[in-house]
């Protein structure tokens, strides 16, 4: 039945895991707490989410990056 509504809809072909994964990367990048988005899929562990879709953040991880360096810079004066 999911296929067919896939089909339907004029979209492209797509799993229902597939579906799960779109809707946790789109979560994800918006900014979503990842806790949040650990509970919706159900998963054990955030650590589990977090593996899973630290790629679908990379806006935190640039600005973790940068936070990290200008500590660094800090101690170096």
């Amino acid at each position: 039945r999911f296929r067919r509504l896939v089909r339907a809809a004029g979209l492209p072909r797509l799993s229902l895991h597939g579906l799960r994964h779109t809707a946790a990367t789109l979560l994800m990048s918006a900014g979503e707490n990842p806790e949040v988005v650990r509970q919706r899929l159900g998963h054990q562990n955030v650590s589990t989410t977090l593996g899973m879709y630290v790629h679908a953040m990379p806006d935190d991880m640039r600005r973790g990056a940068e936070r990290l360096a200008g500590m660094i810079d800090g101690f170096a004066t």
